[in-house]
């Protein structure tokens, strides 16, 4: 149950994320024109939604559930329950797999849409 309640979390904050990043620009530049830089913004945000943060959540969460369960269950059977071990491992590395993953995939939206800007002749600082 926890960890479907971080996978909702996380996949709101992604959802969220990218929509209000606003990149640093160089707005002194000699040829920063406001109007073209707020229409190129929105397309380069549409092209990092094509980016899905769920994905990499979905991802990050098995791989760290299975990781979670190996150590978990290798330290319970250490203390005599390695079943209990292996679901506290499971929960453990689900979640911290599914929060990973998801800002993984947020940052590669960030990404995106720093190289559109860039690729647009904008001077993108950070």
């Amino acid at each position: 149950m926890k960890t479907i309640f971080t996978l909702a979390v996380a996949l709101v904050v992604a959802a969220c994320a990218v929509q209000g990043y606003e990149p640093i620009v160089d707005r002194g530049h000699p040829e920063f024109n406001q109007a073209r830089y707020s229409r190129d913004l929105a397309q380069c945000r549409q092209y990092a939604d094509q980016v899905s943060p769920a994905e990499g959540a979905f991802a990050g969460g098995l791989l760290g559930a299975l990781v979670g369960a190996g150590i978990g269950a290798a330290t319970g059977g250490a203390m005599g329950d390695a079943g209990k071990g292996a679901l506290i491992g499971t929960a453990a590395g689900g979640s911290t797999g599914i929060i990973a993953g998801a800002g993984a995939g947020i940052a590669d939206q960030v990404s995106v849409i720093r190289n559109c800007l860039r690729g647009r002749g904008h001077a993108v600082l950070r």
